[in-house]
């Protein structure tokens, strides 16, 4: 018996990596959980949508939930990658990827526009499922704020960190408009930028003519806004 409780001692002085892996799988549960129901709901009502009335309409809230929770996956990798490691190059890298993807979150509020009704389809259903993809996506995208609030904090302090990541809620809104009414995706920023920067400030130079369009995107924003501002801690200790 005592083998056996200086083996467990041991054991639990120096966790092997299966043991850290273990503790951080633990950990991205824990402070995932929610979402990671939220997502759950949203696949399992699309499914049954296709499954009691029309198949495969409402796919491309599939794809856009996809799109929607990749800020946040950069945003946990990010986080535990340099936990303990000082930023390089990767880490701007990282923070780019982020913010080119950001868009996505906000986006699922803007497929709204495709609720009307239709035959044999309760109109409430289909209300219900494009709510809680709405939902999803901006609570992922203000999660993924929160993450890269925390590690740029101890970087470069409280407040630069607070204004960069308060910065990219409007850039978002700019990102839904580019993707919704423009029709550019984050890969053809990487492809092609001037072509969709200079196409996205010849729209945005005469808002006035796209009042409809540009409003849209507003809402979008300032949803998201009040999200991030709703669910973030305040308290500093939190991302200690």
């Amino acid at each position: 018996m005592k083998a056996i409780h200086s083996i467990i001692k041991v054991w639990q002085r120096r966790p092997t990596r299966l043991v850290e892996r273990w503790r951080l799988f633990r950990r991205l549960i824990r402070e995932h959980l929610a979402i990671a129901l939220s997502v759950m709901f949203c696949l399992f009502f699309l499914w049954l949508r296709d499954f009691l009335f029309v198949p495969r309409q409402f796919w491309f809230l599939g794809a856009n939930l996809i799109l929607a929770l990749v800020p946040l996956g950069v945003a946990v990798v990010f986080d535990h990658r340099y936990r303990h490691r000082a930023p390089g190059m990767g880490a701007l890298i990282m923070l780019f990827l982020w913010l080119l993807f950001l868009p996505n979150a906000p986006y699922l509020i803007t497929d709204l526009i495709h609720l009307r009704p239709r035959l044999m389809i309760p109109l409430w259903y289909d209300a219900l499922l494009m709510f809680l993809f709405a939902f999803t996506g901006v609570m992922a995208g203000a999660l993924s704020i929160g993450k890269i609030f925390k590690r740029l904090r101890y970087w470069i302090g409280r407040p630069v960190a607070l204004s960069i990541c308060m910065i990219s809620v409007p850039l978002s809104g700019v990102g839904v408009y580019m993707g919704r009414f423009l029709r550019w995706n984050s890969w053809d920023f990487l492809f092609r930028p001037q072509h969709v920067l200079m196409t996205t400030f010849i729209e945005l130079s005469n808002p006035l003519q796209n009042m409809e369009t540009v409003g849209l995107a507003m809402v979008s924003a300032v949803v998201f806004a009040s999200v991030c501002l709703f669910i973030l801690p305040t308290n500093p200790s939190h991302y200690e």
